[in-house]
């Protein structure tokens, strides 16, 4: 036998003790888990609607701020160097 309690929103959200068979409460459980491939949308942490603004705000600060990054030469211009003969020209 498996006792927990939960809010019961149907009689005002107050707290209610339920008592399952093991075999019940496991069943009841597998239901929430959705279908192999099936896509869920999750709303908790940064895309919480309650703190999406804040979390927003930050990253755009964090963003906006970022390092300016130096262009990284192409192959052909690695392989010249590295030969000094242009590869393409051979």
């Amino acid at each position: 036998m498996i006792a927990f309690k939960h809010k019961d929103y149907r009689h005002g959200g107050n707290k209610v003790l339920h008592t399952l068979r093991t075999i019940d409460f496991i069943g009841k459980s597998i239901r929430h888990i959705p279908p192999h491939y099936f896509n869920v949308i999750r709303h908790f942490g940064i895309l919480a609607s309650r703190v999406k603004e804040q979390c927003k705000e930050i990253t755009d600060r964090i963003l906006e701020s970022a390092p300016e990054v130096d262009e990284v030469p192409n192959w052909r211009e690695r392989r010249t160097a590295f030969r000094g003969v242009d590869p393409l020209t051979m």
